[in-house]
């Protein structure tokens, strides 16, 4: 074997070194070298070797050549571009390319794990790749077969595999890692390449979306059996929530971030920006713009008016034309004049309040319900800044017949001078 070249070390562990290496073809490849030549690293080392001859998969590395005979001990496979740590800077957050290699390593350890094989220390140092298509995942040098009753690479008071990746009972006693163990390792992958929160003692969901969040909860429960219990199972849920998701509809996207914001109030900024494009989009649905103005917290369409006060304009003009031609039932009339104010409050463009007064006026007089017309009333006698009224006194204008049935209840010696103009006794 003696026609691979080293060219240069890549890289070095606990017991080993990474070469570069070629043949006389020029073809270059990579090398691991046993360099602690102690009892168990040694067995270790046979082990690994043994793992990776047993397994024929396009997602595990490939062995092409080894020496086991004499020292020092090696084996040869294929040379990576790097591993998948190398390329947190360009993947963290990027769902496509998270899609594609967390499909390749949950292909790679369904197959491990259908032969009998634990990996026991799956983090990103071990994913390598070329592309995001040409993912494979290595070093099985901690892995064992499932059913094995023989030394498991521990002794007393010692754990194996690496702090971050590892499940709660393999750092307590690694004889009882078994399949789950490895998909703990697997969520905790997924959640740094979402969060970039990486070796966090502390998971923070919040920061997933919420669809990858249910994968990852799932994954690193403390207890074995709350979890996925087979990577076939987590592969199947993995494809139906996650990779499905990429396929959703833009409405479907829009009701799963509202329903979100409802459940906890806000939107990151990444999620903000995405609603505002998706609102962009469905500007031709008025039934999902009105539940959106309706049901948003305000002060997630304040923030979304701060991302893009082009589309936020555009939903609420959707809303509010809806709101005038609508017959509404008097208890629902009460609700939305009071989103209508809320939006008003945390919307500071006059054209956008004009808007909402007189989707205001239009639903209280129309269905001449007091309370709505009390919050017209409140909203036209209100201070406004200059220009304010007359951007109102705009949007009122084909509500003029409306307005004037306000009368009674506003003193107009206190309503802005362009407003005034609308009621009969001004004309």
């Amino acid at each position: 074997m003696s026609y691979y070249k080293d060219k240069r070390k890549l890289g070095s562990g606990g017991y080993g070194e990474v070469w570069c290496v070629s043949k006389a073809d020029g073809k270059l490849y990579a090398k691991k070298v046993l360099i602690d030549d102690s009892p168990d690293a040694v067995k270790r080392f046979q082990r690994e070797v043994r793992i990776l001859a047993s397994l024929d998969h396009p997602r595990i590395i490939e062995i092409r050549a080894v020496r086991l005979i004499n020292k020092p001990f090696w084996y040869v496979m294929p040379l990576y571009k790097g591993s998948l740590r190398n390329e947190f800077p360009g993947i963290v957050g990027e769902e496509d390319r998270v899609i594609k290699v967390m499909t390749a390593i949950l292909e790679g350890m369904r197959y491990a794990h259908e032969q009998g094989i634990l990996h026991r220390d799956l983090k990103p140092e071990n994913i390598l790749l070329n592309s995001d298509d040409d993912v494979v995942i290595s070093d099985f040098g901690l892995g064992r077969a499932i059913d094995a009753d023989t030394s498991r690479a521990t002794s007393a008071g010692r754990f194996l595999g690496t702090v971050g990746y590892m499940a709660p009972e393999q750092a307590t006693d690694a004889k009882s890692a078994d399949h789950r163990s490895d998909i703990f390792s697997i969520g905790r992958i997924l959640y740094e390449l979402f969060s970039g929160d990486t070796f966090a003692a502390v998971q923070d969901l919040k920061r997933l979306p919420v669809h990858v969040a249910m994968i990852v909860d799932k994954c690193t429960k403390s207890d074995p059996d709350e979890r996925f219990q087979s990577v076939e199972e987590l592969h199947k849920a993995f494809m139906s929530i996650v990779v499905a998701r990429g396929k959703q509809s833009d409405n479907e996207r829009i009701l799963e971030l509202m329903e979100k914001a409802i459940d906890n109030g806000t939107l990151t900024d990444d999620e903000t920006d995405e609603l505002a494009d998706l609102v962009a989009k469905v500007h031709d649905n008025p039934d999902l713009l009105h539940d959106l103005c309706m049901k948003l917290p305000a002060q997630v369409i304040g923030s979304l008016w701060e991302v893009s006060p082009v589309a936020t304009k555009l939903m609420i003009k959707v809303f509010t034309d809806k709101l005038a031609v609508g017959g509404w039932d008097f208890g629902y009339t009460d609700e939305i004049g009071r989103v209508c104010m809320q939006l008003h409050n945390v919307i500071p463009d006059y054209d956008v309040r004009g808007m909402l007064i007189a989707a205001i006026v239009e639903v209280g007089v129309s269905h001449n319900r007091w309370n709505v017309m009390d919050l017209a009333a409140k909203l036209l006698s209100g201070r406004k800044e200059p220009g304010e009224g007359l951007a109102i006194a705009h949007a009122l204008r084909d509500f003029s017949h409306r307005v004037r049935a306000l009368e009674d209840r506003i003193v107009l010696s206190k309503v802005d001078p362009a407003i005034r103009v609308l009621f009969r006794d001004e004309r």
